[in-house]
């Protein structure tokens, strides 16, 4: 389970340049008798706070075998809104 902002949803690349997409072939070539499914849950503009409600909510209904939370140095600051 793979969720993000722009950057992970892969803003201006080719679903199969996505690094999601990248990462789920390159396991699959070494791992090649093991099913592997990267979900790709990322949007654009999404926050770290809509982020971390999208997985809460989902959690259950994905049951990932592990979550990846993609995210750019300046998601991590506070907007003055958020005070």
């Amino acid at each position: 389970m793979l969720v993000g902002d722009s950057l992970t949803w892969g803003e201006g690349l080719n679903l199969s340049e996505r690094y999601s997409a990248v990462t789920e072939r390159l396991l699959t070539e070494v791992f090649p008798h093991v099913t592997i499914e990267i979900l790709n849950f990322s949007k654009q503009g999404a926050s770290t706070l809509d982020e971390y409600t999208f997985i809460k909510t989902h959690i259950n209904k994905v049951d990932p075998d592990l979550i990846v939370i993609g995210f750019y140095y300046n998601d991590l600051m506070i907007k003055p809104s958020e005070y």
